[in-house]
């Protein structure tokens, strides 16, 4: 892949099998991101979801930050609750791991004293990576945010995932807190990073194996 200004858009992704292109636009439209998908030099403006990840109109807009290897599935991010969006052949798909999403909401109040609600996405985190998809474009490694409530505070857990999205099935490794996933293969494996102190480490997890 390779990061470059092309006029106003910045690009992500270049790929150089079938020409095809993922950006997303840095001279924004009304104030918000738009991914744009290059195919032979033509851009095409994708459609943004009218809905962040936490269920809120998006205000930040979205980015594309990259593809499979033909061009035709392109994950991207929204800096509005870190939601995933995906885009199959230039159409919006929705978001990932939408099978175990969910939106924790928590009665709190404000600092002006008035109650308010306040949300936390159980999902997954995407910020800016840019390597997480498979050549294939059949997986995506993912990092999946927990919320629950515990003695009064919300308290937020991270663990690897990797995401079908041919089948819409997310796999989420409960039995590794604290993990990111990094990338994942055509068939399944799925690299992860292991944090302590400090200090990081990496395990490969095998989908079809479990292991």
């Amino acid at each position: 892949s390779l990061c470059c200004f092309a006029g106003s858009a910045e690009m992500y992704t270049v790929l150089f099998v079938g020409s095809v292109r993922c950006v997303y636009e840095t001279a924004s439209i009304e104030g918000v991101y738009h991914a744009i998908r290059w195919v032979d030099g033509v851009p095409q403006l994708l459609e943004s979801p009218k809905e962040n990840a936490l269920g809120m109109p998006l205000k930040q807009g979205v980015m594309a930050r990259g593809c499979s290897a033909d061009g035709r599935i392109i994950y991207g991010s929204e800096w509005d609750s870190y939601g995933c969006p995906i885009w199959v052949d230039g159409v919006l798909s929705g978001y990932a791991a939408e099978d175990i999403s969910s939106i924790l909401e928590v009665e709190g109040i404000g600092t002006d004293g008035n109650p308010l609600v306040k949300r936390y996405a159980c999902g997954p985190l995407m910020t800016a990576e840019t390597f997480n998809m498979s050549n294939n474009g059949k997986y995506l490694a993912l990092t999946y945010t927990n919320s629950v409530v515990e003695n009064g505070k919300v308290k937020t857990s991270e663990y690897a995932a990797i995401y079908d999205i041919e089948r819409n099935v997310t796999t989420v490794l409960w039995d590794y807190p604290g993990t990111s996933a990094m990338t994942a293969s055509d068939s399944g494996l799925l690299f992860l990073a292991v944090y302590s102190e400090g200090i990081g480490e990496g395990i490969v997890y095998d989908l079809a194996q479990d292991v």
